[in-house]
């Protein structure tokens, strides 16, 4: 918050921005550089406990749409192991969107999107993509 006023990087606004599907999409597809016809559920600070003594996940923005599941989180400070914490989001993410007797090739893509306002990795990118 600057000057008693919300910017998209506070957590509150970011929320109350991406919770509007339209937006959401939009973001999306921006980032993404794809056309999503539907977002078919979209859930702000989504929760995700794979087990009763294992870490669990909260997405800052958890979407489903036919193709994809994605997790959309706003990053405002370093000082994390991002490929690992990437790699665990996507394992948690996974957890839930099989159910018993389902293939394992059903499971549908998963893709986790961290919105930083910082270069994360020092390379004056404006986007890393990083597959796990």
């Amino acid at each position: 918050m600057r000057d008693g006023k919300f910017e998209f990087t506070d957590g509150p606004m970011f929320s109350r921005v991406m919770s509007n599907e339209s937006i959401c999409r939009r973001v999306l597809e921006a980032i993404l550089g794809i056309e999503i016809e539907r977002i078919v559920y979209s859930h702000i600070e989504h929760s995700i406990e794979p087990g009763l003594s294992a870490r669990g996940i909260r997405a800052d923005v958890y979407v489903k749409t036919d193709e994809a599941v994605y997790d959309i989180e706003m990053q405002t400070s370093g000082g994390f192991a991002m490929g690992k914490r990437l790699r665990y989001y996507q394992g948690a993410m996974d957890v839930g969107t099989l159910k018993k007797g389902q293939a394992y090739d059903e499971l549908p893509q998963s893709i986790i999107i961290f919105i930083c306002d910082y270069d994360p990795y020092l390379q004056n990118a404006p986007v890393y993509k990083l597959n796990m």
